[in-house]
């Protein structure tokens, strides 16, 4: 649910830098809520497809410590 303020904050933090972003937002069928793996599919398949519209040749993706711990604690 706080998806959406946490990409706008990413943004308002992006124009403070002068950096590009875009948020990007799924807007076919969603996957089922118990389905991690499917969302993670979803997510790639926007970042796969934002490259190719900008010419990238490569894709780097990042976790933070947080987000180690959180799958840790959800398993």
């Amino acid at each position: 649910p706080g998806s959406r303020e946490e990409a706008e904050a990413v943004a308002a933090a992006a124009a403070s830098l002068g950096l590009a972003h875009r948020i990007l937002a799924w807007t076919g069928r969603r996957p089922g809520p118990a389905s991690q793996e499917a969302a993670r599919r979803v997510r790639y398949r926007l970042l796969l497809d934002l490259a190719a519209e900008l010419g990238a040749g490569q894709l780097a993706t990042a976790h933070t410590l947080d987000d180690q711990a959180e799958t840790i604690l959800m398993r």
